[in-house]
C-alpha cells in the first residue's frame, strides 16, 4: 500500500492524534518516498536541443539538401549563401526561444513558498516543496495552502477557490472539510492534516491533463510544411521531366539531368524562411512592447487566426471584487455607484446622492451591516486595502460610500459577543455595547433570517412585520436574484438575551462581482474582428449568463450550457453545436478540456485567456489554443506548456488580449 493510500486509510486516526504533528526524521524519510511537493513539468529542452530543433522545418530541410546537390555541382558560392541563410533563420528562432525561456525561468523564481507547520511539537516555516503527507498545516487569513489537506480544527475559514472553482464567492470550510493545495485562506485561522501533495493533489490532477495530451502544429508550420512538400514535389518533378526531354532529343541523359537539378535547386525560395522569421521576430518586438512574452516564433501568427476566444469569468471578465449595487430599505430601493474597492461612488436614490446621517432607515441598516462583520477596509487615496471575506469587505465598502464606517463606529461601540458564521445556519451576529444600550446585530441569508424576524424598520420606528411586508421583502429578493446579485438581510434585536430570534429586519442588500470596464469595448472589437467570445466558468449559470450579457459576450439566441447539460452530450454533439453557445457553467477543467476540442473540431483556431489554475488543462492538446495570459504572482504551470505568456500586469483580461492579437490599433 502506498504512502498516500496509508494517509487515506488512516485519516481519522491522524486527525485524533496531530498534537506534536510528525518528527522531522519521519517528515524527510517521506519526502524521500514521496518527493518534492510541486507539480511536474516536462524536462526543458537543453541547449542544443532548442537549437537544433530549428531545423526540423521541411523548407529548412529542402535547403539543406539544396545545398548538399549545389556542392557537389560545384556550386560553392551559392551553397556558403544558403549555408548562411539556414544559420541566420536557425539562430534568430533559437535566440527568441532561449530569451523567453530565461525570462520564464525568472517568473518562476519570483516566488519562493513557504508554508507553517507543526513538528515534533513546534511550529516551523518550511519550504513549500517539503511538506510531506501527514504534516500538520497551520494558516490564517492570507495564507496560500501549500498541500491538499484535511481541516481539523478552524475558526471562521473560509478559501477563495476561484482558480479551481471559477466562484466569486469563497467557500466556508468546517473541520472535515477538505482545503486545495494553490486557494488562498480568506478569513479565519486553522490547521489540518495533508492528504495529498505534488501530482496527487486536486491541481496536480489538472496538471496531469496537460502532460498526457501533445501538441499540434500552428497553421503557419502547417501550411509551410505543405508549401515545402510541394516544392520538394515540384523540384523532382522538374528533374526528371527536364532530364527526361532532353534524352528524347537527343541530349546526354546525365548532363540534361544536371540540368533539371540545377533548375530545381534555382526554383528553391532559399529567402522564405528568413523572410518568415525575420517578420515574426519584428511581430514579437511589437508585442514585447505591449506586455506579452511570446515563447515561439509561429506563435505570433496564429494570435491573428484566432476565430474563438475562451475566458474565464471571475478576475478576468470580471475584477474578482465583491460590490454591493443595490439597497433594499423598507420600501425603497437605493442604488449604489461605483465598483470595486475604489472609493469613487455613493449611494442613491432617483439619481440624487443619500447619506446615512441623514437618513435613518440607511443609517441604522449601514451600523449594523458595518459592526456584523469581521473584515476590514482602510482608505489609501482613492482606493481602500481590504483585509478579510470579500462579501464583508464589499458590504464596507459600500457603508463607507453612505458616510458609516466600521472605524468611527468602534469609537462608540464596542463588540462583546460574537456568533460566527455558519453554512448550517447561514447567519452571523454580533453583540454591540453603545449608544442606546446593548444591540444584537445580524446578517445572512434573507430566508434563514426573515423566518426569525417579528418586526421591521420603518421611519416612525419599529412595528410589528404584516405579511404584506414579508411579502415586499421576498419580491425585493426576488428582484435582486433576478440581476444575479448575491443577497444578504440584516436585522437587529434590543434584546440579545433572546438570541437570533424576534429580530426586527432593517434592509437587504444586493452585491455582484462587477466586470472590468474595459472589456466591453474589447468584445465589440473582437465582434467586429469576427473572433467569438466564449465565457467558460464554475459559476453559477444566472450569474455568469448576466455577466456575459452585460459585457456582450451573450447575445439574443445565444445558448448557455452547464456542466451537467455537457455530461449528456457527445463530443460529435458539442462541435455542432459549440459555435451556438457564448456561455458554459459549473464546468470543471475536464469539461474545458472537452469544450476546446469541440471548437478544435468545429475547424476554429481557440485563444484562452484567464487567470484561474482550472484553465491550464486547454493548453495541453494543441499550440492553437496557445495564448494565455496569468494574474497571479509568480510563475504558474500552465507557463511552462503555453507558447505565449503575458507578464505580471493588470492588463490579464480579455482587453489584454485583443491588442496583441492585432485588432488594437498600436499606441
Amino acid at each position: 500500500m502506498g504512502l498516500f493510500a496509508q494517509i487515506k486509510k488512516g485519516e481519522k486516526r491522524m486527525l485524533q492524534n496531530t498534537s506534536a504533528g510528525l518528527s522531522e526524521a519521519e517528515a524527510k524519510a517521506r519526502l524521500a518516498k514521496v518527493g518534492e511537493n510541486r507539480l511536474r513539468g516536462k524536462k526543458g529542452a537543453s541547449v542544443a536541443a532548442m537549437f537544433f530543433s530549428q531545423f526540423k522545418d521541411l523548407m529548412i530541410l529542402i535547403l539543406a539538401a539544396a545545398t548538399l546537390v549545389s556542392v557537389l555541382m560545384g556550386e560553392g558560392t551559392e551553397a556558403i549563401t544558403i549555408i548562411i541563410i539556414v544559420l541566420m533563420n536557425a539562430t534568430m528562432g533559437f535566440l527568441q526561444e532561449y530569451r523567453t525561456e530565461k525570462t520564464l525561468e525568472a517568473l518562476k523564481e519570483l516566488s519562493a513558498p513557504t508554508a507553517r507547520v507543526r513538528r515534533g511539537g513546534r511550529e516551523l516555516e518550511v519550504g513549500a516543496r517539503t511538506v510531506v503527507p501527514g504534516d500538520v498545516l497551520l494558516f490564517e487569513a492570507g495564507d496560500k495552502v501549500a498541500a491538499d489537506c484535511t481541516l481539523q480544527t478552524g475558526v471562521q475559514i473560509s478559501c477563495n477557490e476561484a482558480m479551481l472553482t471559477g466562484e466569486s464567492l469563497p467557500a466556508a470550510k468546517q473541520p472535515g472539510d477538505r482545503l486545495y493545495m494553490g486557494c488562498i485562506v480568506m478569513t479565519g485561522r486553522g490547521e489540518g492534516v495533508v492528504t495529498a501533495t505534488g501530482m496527487e493533489t486536486e491541481m496536480g490532477k489538472i496538471a496531469g491533463m496537460m502532460e498526457t495530451a501533445g501538441e499540434e502544429p500552428t497553421p503557419l508550420q502547417l501550411k509551410l510544411k505543405q508549401l515545402g512538400r510541394f516544392v520538394a514535389v515540384a523540384c523532382v518533378t522538374i528533374c526528371l521531366a527536364v532530364g527526361f526531354l532532353g534524352f528524347l532529343q537527343g541530349n546526354d541523359f546525365l548532363e540534361m539531368l544536371l540540368t533539371g537539378i540545377s533548375l530545381a535547386v534555382a526554383a528553391i525560395p532559399e529567402g522564405l524562411p528568413a523572410i518568415v522569421t525575420i517578420t515574426l521576430a519584428l511581430s514579437v518586438n511589437r508585442i514585447l512592447r505591449r506586455g506579452a512574452v511570446i515563447r515561439k516564433l509561429h506563435a505570433v501568427e496564429t494570435l491573428g487566426c484566432a476565430g474563438v476566444i475562451c475566458t474565464d469569468k471571475t478576475g478576468t471578465i470580471t475584477q474578482n471584487k465583491m460590490t454591493v449595487q443595490r439597497i433594499w430599505v423598507p420600501g425603497r430601493t437605493l442604488n449604489v455607484s461605483g465598483s470595486g474597492y475604489r472609493a469613487q461612488g455613493a449611494v442613491e436614490e432617483n439619481g440624487r446622492p443619500v447619506q446615512a446621517a441623514r437618513d435613518a432607515a440607511l443609517g441604522r441598516l449601514c451600523e449594523a451591516a458595518s459592526l456584523c462583520t469581521t473584515a476590514h477596509i482602510t482608505r489609501a487615496k482613492d482606493v481602500y486595502d481590504v483585509m478579510g471575506d470579500p462579501t464583508e469587505v464589499a458590504v464596507l465598502v459600500a457603508a463607507a460610500k453612505a458616510g458609516v464606517t466600521k472605524e468611527a463606529l468602534l469609537q462608540q461601540y464596542t463588540v462583546i459577543g460574537e456568533n460566527p458564521f455558519d453554512a448550517a445556519r447561514k447567519r452571523m451576529s454580533v453583540t454591540v455595547s453603545g449608544p442606546g444600550g446593548v444591540r444584537l446585530l445580524c446578517k445572512g441569508a434573507p430566508d434563514m433570517l426573515l423566518a426569525r424576524c417579528t418586526h421591521i424598520a420603518t421611519p416612525a420606528g419599529p412595528r410589528l412585520l404584516a405579511p404584506r411586508d414579508r411579502a415586499d421583502i421576498n419580491a425585493a429578493c426576488a428582484r435582486m436574484a433576478g440581476e444575479a446579485l448575491r443577497v444578504l438581510g440584516f436585522a437587529e434585536s434590543s434584546t440579545p438575551a433572546a438570541g437570533e430570534e424576534k429580530l426586527c429586519f432593517l434592509g437587504l442588500m444586493g452585491m455582484l462581482d462587477p466586470p472590468r470596464p474595459e472589456v466591453r469595448p474589447a468584445v465589440q472589437r473582437c465582434r467586429e474582428a469576427g473572433i467569438k467570445p466564449v465565457m467558460i466558468t464554475g459559476d453559477y449559470k444566472e450569474t455568469a449568463l448576466a455577466i456575459a450579457r452585460d459585457v456582450g459576450i451573450a447575445r439574443a439566441g445565444d445558448g448557455v450550457l452547464s456542466g451537467t447539460e455537457l455530461d449528456a452530450l457527445s463530443d460529435s454533439e458539442l462541435a455542432a453545436r459549440c459555435m451556438r453557445v457564448s456561455v458554459y457553467a459549473r464546468v470543471s477543467p475536464a469539461h474545458k478540456l472537452r469544450i476546446v476540442r469541440a471548437y478544435k473540431a468545429a475547424g476554429q483556431v481557440v485563444a484562452m485567456t484567464g487567470d484561474g489554475v482550472i484553465g491550464q488543462c486547454h493548453l495541453a492538446p494543441r499550440r492553437r489554443a496557445m495564448y494565455r495570459m496569468h494574474a497571479s504572482k509568480g510563475y504558474s504551470k500552465a507557463g511552462g506548456r503555453i507558447q505565449s505568456t503575458l507578464r505580471l500586469s493588470a492588463r490579464t483580461t480579455v482587453s489584454g488580449m485583443v491588442s496583441p492579437t492585432g485588432i488594437e490599433p498600436a499606441a
